[in-house]
């Protein structure tokens, strides 16, 4: 993204006829890229202990998908109750919420219909009891109607949790790479 917002404004100058003493982004030098941490993951055991302590809705649910579906934070905070498929038992990812704004999914192949298991399915009826309708029909609304801002749900329910149960800090995306590593 850097590269190509710096190739746009190399084009632009040298169409304006800027005198540049750079020279072109093909011709730009880069350090090498080394990978020195890990990405954070939750492992099963952690899950378990978060998924446990997590009791107030509809956080409780939103980790629930998170850590059973490894969908995006996005995906989560943006799914409608039209999205879920119970009797098929899958949940069809249409659009994307970013910083409580509607939008559509990150990619073209993020816009996809995934299994999910009878347990999701079940705490996913159970939940649906108590669902509230707003105008959008999100899954997950705040009291306005609005998605969540998934990093608000990050900061202000998954860390006191993590917090309390002395599990190091982390945010929605550890939860997709523990569902993929679980899955491996």
């Amino acid at each position: 993204n850097i590269l190509g917002t710096l190739g746009a404004i190399l084009r632009s100058a040298k169409a304006f006829g800027y005198a540049l003493a750079c020279c072109s982004r093909e011709e730009l030098v880069l350090p090498s890229a080394t990978v020195t941490t890990r990405p954070r993951f939750f492992s099963a055991a952690e899950i378990t202990r978060i998924l446990g302590a997590a009791t107030e809705e509809p956080y409780r649910m939103m980790f629930w998908v998170a850590a059973i579906t490894g969908l995006r934070s996005g995906e989560i905070c943006g799914l409608s109750v039209d999205s879920l498929n119970l009797d098929q038992k899958t949940i069809a990812v249409t659009q994307s919420a970013w910083y409580g704004r509607l939008q559509t999914p990150k990619s073209k192949s993020a816009v996809r219909t995934i299994p999910i298991p009878e347990k999701l399915c079940d705490e996913l009826r159970a939940y649906l009891q108590q669902w509230k309708p707003n105008p959008a029909r999100l899954l997950f609304a705040t009291r306005t109607g609005k998605p969540h801002s998934a990093n608000k749900v990050v900061q202000r329910k998954l860390w006191p949790i993590l917090d309390g149960l002395q599990i190091p800090r982390a945010g929605f995306h550890a939860f997709r790479h523990g569902a993929s590593t679980l899955l491996v």
